[in-house]
Formats: structure tokens, C-alpha cells, sequence
């Protein structure tokens, strides 16, 4: 009975009771350097090396999108962090060493030095933009494929879709099936055409 006892204490306290499930940094986007985060405010920038979302519940990389599982400190500025991650339609579990570097400065896996940016202003909800939209998408949708007026409607709810892109809205998302999918503020979970 002891011998069970201690080894469940043990186990419960390798278990992690310090382990977190966000990541110690602050929501927005790091970049290689200051240059790339004037390009970032700007909308020029194509692809952000590392984004932190979610009060750190979620990060990303291009094109991978991942949600925190667990955070474990290693040492005073080292963490270890375990998440599940999602890429193109796959899903797979990813684990990297995060190291604080101080004034908003971070290192993946050993890597190159990253700079804290915060995330650019969005703007509101364009609704004017998705009503569009849906009427053009019932329109395409639902149309005959050799009726002219078919492929009109395609034509501009798809001129709709790369509009709302710009503004940073997308529709569904990589685990969703299609009768779930919504409009939404892009994230690395977005589906991007």
C-alpha cells in the first residue's frame, strides 16, 4: 500500500503541476526583425515567421496553426511546449523549446532571434460585404452551369471573397466541414483560396 501511495504522489507531481496550457507571451506577431514590423502594419508583409493568439492558447507558423497542450518551465527564461497542430487538412502534435530572450524578444528550437509586434488593427465585421456575398453564393450555387447569369454571380461573389481576404475576414476553417463554415477573422485555422 505505501509502495502504491508514494507512486502515485510521484507520478502526480512528474505529471506537472506547474505545467500551463498558454504560452508566457503576449498575443501578436514575431518577426525577425523591426523593419518586417513596419512591413507587417503596413499589409505588406506575406508570411508571419511566429503569431501568438488567444491569450497563448493558440500559435502559428506559415501555414500551421497549432493549439497549446501543455507549457512546462524548464529553467528561468526556458519553456517547453507541447501543442497540436494542424497543416493543410493534416493534424499532428508538435513539440519545440520556447526561450524568453527579455524586451519582447523570443528563440524557437535554438533559431534565430525573434521580435515582438503587436497584431495590426482589424476592421469591424464587414456585413455589407458577407450579405453580398451570400446572395452571390446562392446565386452560383444554385444556378444553372450553362445560364450566363451562373457565372456571373461566380465571378463577383469570388471578387467578394478576395475583397473580404483584404480585409482579414475568411470562410471556414481547415477542420470544419462546409455546413459549418462561417465568416471570421482569418487565423492560421483559415481556409485561404
Amino acid at each position: 500500500m505505501t509502495k502504491f501511495l508514494c507512486t502515485v504522489i510521484f507520478v502526480a507531481t512528474f505529471m506537472g503541476s506547474t505545467d500551463a496550457q498558454q504560452l508566457p507571451l503576449a498575443d501578436g506577431v514575431y518577426l525577425k526583425n523591426t523593419k518586417l514590423c513596419a512591413a507587417y502594419h503596413a499589409g505588406e508583409l506575406d508570411f508571419i515567421d511566429f503569431e501568438v493568439e488567444q491569450s497563448g492558447r493558440s500559435f502559428g507558423f506559415i501555414e500551421v496553426g497549432c493549439l497549446v497542450y501543455s507549457v512546462k518551465k524548464m529553467r528561468k527564461s526556458r519553456y517547453h511546449v507541447k501543442s497540436d497542430c494542424t497543416e493543410g487538412g493534416e493534424v499532428y502534435q508538435k513539440q519545440m523549446f520556447l526561450d524568453l530572450v527579455g524586451n519582447g524578444k523570443i528563440r524557437i528550437d535554438g533559431g534565430k532571434i525573434h521580435t515582438f509586434c503587436k497584431h495590426r488593427k482589424l476592421s469591424k465585421k464587414p456585413q455589407a460585404l458577407i450579405e453580398k456575398w451570400a446572395l452571390y453564393n446562392e446565386d452560383c450555387r444554385g444556378g444553372s452551369g450553362d445560364d450566363p447569369a451562373t457565372d456571373i454571380a461566380c465571378g463577383k461573389r469570388d471578387d467578394l471573397v478576395e475583397k473580404l481576404h483584404s480585409k482579414e475576414w475568411c470562410y471556414g476553417k481547415g477542420s470544419q466541414s462546409g455546413a459549418d463554415y462561417s465568416w471570421h477573422l482569418c487565423d492560421h485555422f483559415s481556409i485561404k483560396q
